[in-house]
């Protein structure tokens, strides 16, 4: 078992740590004290360290609902617009040969390289941990070849091939995953295929509750996307192959069936309203370079009310960095009834895009625009950097 925290000064480690790491590693420490597994050493020394000189650390465990309620929520926030929601667990699955793997990979390597899958708009850079239990190394360079990917500049593609980990519905291998993960800090992993990752027949209901409990659950703890790859059983319109509990591990499932110039996605599944239910992405292979390419146009507009909620922040002074607690409390005091957290969220977002962009004078701010291309149907020209303003989804994943 690998030290979770380091035996040297621990406590600095801890302090110089985000909240939602922290939670993460206790997380992990209880789950290996619980699990029956000796735990290492060094870790077990930390954490007494620790809770000696933190008397609140094992209170911590349960939601502090003072604190929870003040939280500033960041809903709709993509990783892949319209497609992979940040901080969440997603499935795609597809019969043979419908490119599901192609997709997967256009996906990685372009938030590896900072460019927006579907746009090409420039965007941070994402590390993705790429597990891929299929390939060899040529079929990986004849596809990084076909989609025109310099294998020099995918410094923020994590790409292991037949990783030797040990199988993901087991407590050892959802710990090592989560290492390999976390030592290259990444934000996304992908898992290329279920049934290839897991030690227990993907048909058994229990191999994927263990594998959410040993993996799944522990990158969701940690923040970090994963999608699973699947494949469709002999009935594609039954859903992925094997047990129905691969529906239960996810928050969203999408069902990929190749057209005559992209691929069909249909959402079989999700937690998520804003999510689904279908999405089309065209594929194009350019005649002159061979080279294969994705693209997706995206809807634009803001969900109703967002306008009015953004007026009433006006109304009551609310700055443009509030955040969404302060904003809550300054309607309050005004005696406006806040309403959803997800409301005034995005409120908040669309004051900040519409004023901070400073229109010329006589012009419509990029707010006041995007209200009105909702209104109409209309899709707005993105700005200089690419990113196209109004849009419900925050493209960044930071």
């Amino acid at each position: 078992m690998a030290a979770v925290l380091p035996s040297d000064d621990p406590e600095t480690y801890w302090n110089g740590m985000r909240e939602q790491d922290q939670y993460s590693l206790l997380w992990q420490y209880d789950h290996i004290t619980l699990s029956g597994e000796p735990p290492d050493p060094a870790t077990q020394a930390a954490f007494d360290a620790l809770t000696a000189s933190e008397p609140w650390l094992p209170s911590e465990r349960f939601i502090n609902w003072e604190k929870f309620a003040k939280r500033d929520s960041t809903p709709r926030q993509w990783l892949v617009e319209s497609f992979w929601p940040l901080g969440r667990a997603m499935a795609l699955y597809a019969s043979a040969k419908e490119g599901k793997s192609e997709l997967v990979l256009w996906c990685a390597a372009k938030l590896a390289l900072g460019v927006h899958p579907w746009t090409g708009a420039s965007l941070p850079a994402v590390d993705v941990a790429y597990f891929d239990y299929e390939m060899t190394e040529d079929d990986l360079e004849e596809r990084l070849d076909e989609m025109g990917f310099d294998p020099l500049l995918l410094d923020h593609l994590h790409y292991a091939l037949h990783p030797m980990i040990p199988e993901l519905d087991t407590p050892e291998g959802g710990s090592e995953f989560l290492d390999w993960v976390t030592s290259v800090q990444a934000r996304a992993a992908v898992i290329d295929t279920f049934g290839r990752s897991v030690k227990g027949p993907e048909n058994d209901a229990d191999t994927v509750r263990e594998f959410y409990r040993h993996t799944g659950m522990r990158l969701k703890r940690a923040g970090i996307s994963y999608l699973r790859t699947d494949h469709t059983g002999k009935d594609p319109t039954a859903g992925q192959r094997g047990s129905s509990a691969k529906r239960d591990d996810v928050d969203v499932i999408w069902w990929q069936r190749r057209l005559n110039g992209g691929v069909h996605l249909d959402c079989t599944g999700s937690r998520l309203s804003w999510v689904g239910p279908t999405l089309q992405i065209d594929r194009f292979v350019d005649p002159h370079t061979e080279i294969v390419s994705y693209s997706s146009p995206i809807r634009i507009g803001w969900g109703p009310g967002v306008a009015d909620k953004a007026r009433e922040l006006d109304k009551v002074g609310a700055p443009l960095d509030a955040t969404r607690s302060r904003a809550d409390e300054m309607l309050r005091q005004a005696g406006i009834k806040p309403g959803r957290h997800k409301l005034v969220a995005e409120a908040l977002k669309y004051r900040r895009e519409g004023q901070l962009l400073s229109p010329p004078s006589g012009t419509a701010s990029r707010g006041q625009a995007a209200e009105a291309a909702s209104v109409s149907g209309q899709e707005m020209a993105p700005d200089q950097d690419g990113d196209r303003a109004g849009d419900s989804g925050d493209n960044s994943p930071a």
